[in-house]
């Protein structure tokens, strides 16, 4: 399809969230604020999957014990990445075109570049687990991680080497990076947003029953979150709850399209 139509295509689209459940090994997707909170579509089979990332194109990236999935925007699955030996769980793709995948078994991140199915690169990152993944506009790749001191780290783009950043959570789970490029973590009863380099959040938001995954959605105006009460939309400005889809094993969590 040329780009002008697939660009038409795309604006006709719903917007949806994707929620896996790690349990059952599905993966749902709703309608965003819609009062029908009845999957549109589900991918069954999966195992327990829990990372999820949408890219430009509306394609959805599953992470799976080794490998990382990628499906079309109706839930056709369309390549397969090949993490052997690895259990990845954060996935998350540059604007450059490399996927990144935390290898939560360990301290390893696998890097597919632009059209590889196979890593081209292993980056390394000294802490006892790594676990979410984020990428900024500038292609700097954000990681949360458990066992070192602070467990936000940051890989300048082209580093190998990653930056602690003094972001003191005792377990941070879900990570992303607004457009203004702030860090925004998922700990344990809140949504913290951090500038880079900043100790202390600037703005948090309460939720209740802890937070595990976070997505933003149009234009970093809103915020989903999955935790111990479903699926949860904040309006980021106010901190109000703007959305709710229950449910009680939603591991992973993105928006389409997304910001």
């Amino acid at each position: 399809m040329p780009a002008t139509h697939a660009a038409q295509a795309a604006v006709s689209q719903p917007a949806l969230v994707y929620a896996s459940d790690f349990l059952s090994g599905n993966v749902y997707a709703y309608r965003s604020s819609s009062p029908d909170k009845q999957p549109v579509f589900t991918i069954h089979g999966l195992g327990a999957s829990l990372g999820l990332f949408v890219d430009p194109a509306r394609h959805l990236y599953v992470a799976q014990q080794n490998a990382v999935l990628e499906f079309s925007g109706s839930g056709r699955q369309i390549k397969t990445y090949d993490d052997s030996g690895h259990d990845p769980l954060g996935v998350a793709k540059c604007p450059n075109g490399a996927l990144y995948a935390a290898n939560s078994e360990g301290d390893t991140i696998s890097v597919y570049a632009h059209g590889a199915t196979k890593p081209t690169e292993t980056l390394v990152d000294g802490g006892t687990q790594v676990f979410h993944l984020a990428c900024d506009t500038k292609d700097d790749v954000f990681v949360t991680v458990g066992g070192k001191p602070g467990q936000v780290d940051e890989f300048p783009s082209g580093s190998t080497q990653p930056v602690n950043l003094p972001i003191a959570l005792s377990f941070p789970e879900g990570i992303q990076v607004d457009l203004a490029g702030d860090v925004v973590v998922a700990a344990s009863g809140s949504i913290d947003f951090y500038h880079v380099g900043s100790s202390q959040p600037f703005k948090s938001i309460a939720v209740a029953g802890g937070v595990l995954e976070l997505s933003f959605e149009r234009g970093d105006k809103q915020i989903w979150a999955t935790g111990g009460t479903g699926l949860e939309r904040y309006a980021v400005a106010t901190g109000k709850l703007t959305d709710k889809i229950p449910g009680s094993n939603f591991g992973g969590l993105a928006a389409s399209p997304p910001d």
